[in-house]
């Protein structure tokens, strides 16, 4: 009997160690997919192909919560609601988003970047700042998305606290973007709950400054928050042509700029509830 539980139960630890090992390659051969989702220009392609993709990340993520597999998952999530979802289904979006601030807070929390639901600042550097970052863009996009729900109200403090740290510790990862989410915040802001266009307009500029200078996303996004309200009708006409005339064949991050494309396309045909 003895025998027959060890027997056992080494069947069983090895069936676990094989899943593990499963995962990880598995995760390894979607972490390095996700470069080539990246420089995808074909949208309807993305559109068809990701959700497959992300449904198995979260099928792998049941089985083991690698951090390849969370963080991805955070991206992929976030990335699919913000390019596809947010117009045509806004309650998918939500869901797609609030997946995605799970999946990153699950990661941050391995990472003991999050402890009982507070930052740890100290423990944060540039190697773990992607967890972080994509938290943050996922709540500044479910925010955007539906500013007057009181759940995101709460969030929004969190989020603008999230950006000021990641703009302190590796603000130039992914092109200068946390520069764009914490402009937006203050842009969008009223002024007497701590909005300030000047400062929003500056770190619009800093995000538009080397790396970020031809990343379409943060000139979308100047375009979108601060020219509107700061109702700069020409700074709003300029970047919506630079945006529109963009080449940007050769970009890593092709995929956000095709989106921030034709996301601009669909703002320029609303000039005029804007102004």
């Amino acid at each position: 009997m003895k025998k027959a539980y060890i027997a056992i139960s080494l069947a069983i630890l090895s069936s676990c160690s094989i899943d593990k090992m499963a995962v990880k390659s598995v995760s390894s051969i979607i972490d390095d997919g996700m470069t080539s989702v990246f420089s995808e220009k074909d949208l309807d392609y993305s559109r068809q192909s990701l959700p497959a993709n992300l449904k198995l990340m979260e099928i792998l993520i049941a089985k083991e919560e690698d951090e390849k597999l969370l963080l991805n998952a955070s991206i992929g999530f976030c990335g699919y609601a913000w390019a596809f979802l947010e117009e045509s289904n806004p309650q998918e979006a939500e869901t797609f988003y609030k997946k995605g601030i799970n999946y990153s807070t699950k990661l941050l929390e391995k990472k003991k970047i999050f402890k009982n639901g507070k930052l740890d600042k100290k423990r944060l550097n540039k190697n773990n700042t992607p967890a972080l970052f994509w938290n943050t863009f996922c709540k500044s996009a479910l925010i955007s998305l539906n500013p007057s729900d009181s759940e995101n109200s709460v969030m929004l403090l969190d989020t603008e606290t999230q950006a000021m740290i990641l703009e302190e510790k590796n603000s130039s990862y992914f092109h200068n973007a946390i520069y764009s989410i914490l402009a937006s915040i203050y842009a969008s802001k009223p002024a007497i709950m701590g909005g300030d266009l000047k400062k929003a307009k500056m770190l619009f500029e800093k995000s538009l400054q080397g790396d970020g200078k031809s990343f379409l996303l943060n000139k979308y996004m100047f375009a979108r928050t601060y020219a509107i309200y700061a109702q700069d009708e020409k700074l709003f006409q300029d970047l919506i042509d630079e945006i529109i005339s963009s080449g940007n064949e050769n970009s890593k991050e092709r995929f956000f700029d095709e989106i921030a494309k034709q996301k601009t396309i669909a703002l320029k045909e609303k000039k005029n509830d804007y102004f």
